[in-house]
């Protein structure tokens, strides 16, 4: 069978298995399997192993005649199982990076960017910059945040898992430009300490989804801490808050993702602190995604 015949099957599968974009991700599985040495040329392993990325979308016109590389076949049947793409193929896209990807650790999404392009346009005047990932999983913003803003930077990752600070050290190395430090703590149970250089700007993507949403497999693929928060998908907030007050230098900037339903909730436990400008953001389908503030003077 060839690849352009392949990837017609398969999109007729995921279809029928319920993904929306069924197409698109037919397509992405056979570009990201023809950039694999197995669908080529064999090659050495490299010397330091990087995620996997999708080769262009023309390759699969230009190769539409060539057989279908054997492999596809089970990562279709995966995908058709609602095995998240990202655990199948390893690798992330996320603000230009690729990203290690994992089971069990939370994966990273291209609404977030939004919150990410934020903090680095925040930072533009910000002499040696400072940034602080609260619940940072795999390193996810805070590495989006340095490589969008190209230029040397400080990062400090903060997370309750430890194998999703593990990929985040991983990850870090993607990011030459980076200083990047990650520390395990319970947000929920334990006090910040004082730091020696506040962070310019505060960013997280917490735990947000009301624990009686309707989620789907993927999403129920990750870890059920790094999705679920409370009844109302807002129990971590005020420890969030707190978290980012105590870390963020006067003046600095927070911006914070949070469920669509609950951004003007999320804007008021922000003002009730006495923080200034306090800005609702939308993503790309318009829905409250984020908010941002600078903290008190």
């Amino acid at each position: 069978m060839d690849i352009n015949q392949a990837v017609r099957e398969a999109t007729t599968t995921l279809a029928a298995a319920g993904i929306d974009s069924a197409s698109v991700e037919a397509r992405l599985l056979m570009r990201y399997l023809l950039a694999e040495p197995s669908a080529g040329a064999p090659s050495a392993p490299p010397a330091s192993p990087e995620p996997r990325t999708a080769v262009t979308p023309g390759t699969l016109f230009l190769r539409a005649d060539d057989p279908a590389p054997s492999t596809y076949a089970e990562w279709v049947a995966r995908r058709a199982a609602r095995e998240p793409l990202q655990h199948i193929v390893g690798s992330a896209p996320f603000c230009g990076l690729d990203l290690f990807v994992e089971p069990g650790c939370f994966v990273p999404r291209p609404e977030t960017e939004l919150l990410a392009d934020w903090a680095a346009r925040f930072l533009t005047d910000c002499p040696s910059p400072r940034v602080v990932d609260l619940c940072c999983g795999p390193g996810t913003l805070g590495l989006g945040v340095a490589f969008l803003y190209d230029a040397p930077i400080s990062l400090t990752g903060i997370d309750i898992s430890g194998p999703a600070l593990r990929l985040a050290e991983k990850n870090a190395t993607l990011v030459p430009q980076v200083n990047a430090a990650f520390t395990q703590a319970d947000l929920a149970a334990d006090d910040p300490a004082t730091p020696t250089q506040p962070a310019d700007v505060v960013v997280c993507n917490p735990p947000y989804v009301p624990e009686s949403a309707d989620v789907t497999p993927e999403v129920a693929a990750d870890p059920h801490a790094a999705v679920f928060s409370g009844a109302d998908g807002l129990e971590l907030m005020p420890r969030v808050l707190q978290w980012a007050e105590a870390l963020g230098r006067a003046g600095g900037g927070v911006g914070i993702e949070h469920d669509d339903s609950n951004g003007a909730r999320v804007a008021g436990m922000m003002q009730q602190r006495g923080w200034r400008d306090v800005t609702q953001h939308r993503d790309l389908a318009g829905r409250p995604r984020f908010v941002t503030a600078l903290l008190p003077q």
